[in-house]
């Protein structure tokens, strides 16, 4: 979350997108942090800012919320029935109809938010914790 609120800082509209973000990019590199040993490592490169392993990781958040955004332009509606951001990121199922749009030939970042998380993998396997 703190990495999610870092990518949100200084754009007011990521603010209200952010447990929509969190939610997806946790499905999207959970499965590479849940070893005990990679869990260490993701928390040590959290605790510390390693921007060597955590620099592709802001790159993908920042996809991710551009992503939501543009998702949220589309769906939001129009005219006077349109729906305001504050309001739209609370609606129920919108992890859903997320995945549908990320996973659509409309969403223009999906190869480079995907590429992001292989670079981050590949640093976190990488990555060497100091000793003490």
């Amino acid at each position: 979350m703190r990495q999610v609120q870092r990518a949100a800082r200084g754009y007011p509209e990521r603010a209200y997108a952010k447990w929509l973000v969190l939610h997806f990019t946790w499905g999207m590199i959970s499965r590479y942090v849940e070893s005990d040993k990679a869990e260490r490592k993701f928390r040590y490169v959290c605790e510390y800012q390693d921007e060597k392993v955590l620099s592709p990781l802001h790159f993908a958040l920042d996809g991710v919320f551009r992503s939501s955004l543009d998702f949220y332009k589309k769906e939001r509606g129009r005219g006077e029935e349109a729906k305001d951001v504050s309001s739209f990121f609370q609606l129920s199922k919108l992890d859903t109809k997320f995945i549908n749009y990320w996973n659509s030939n409309i969403n223009l970042r999906k190869k480079r938010v995907e590429a992001s998380i292989s670079k981050f993998k590949k640093a976190l396997d990488d990555y060497l914790i100091p000793e003490k």
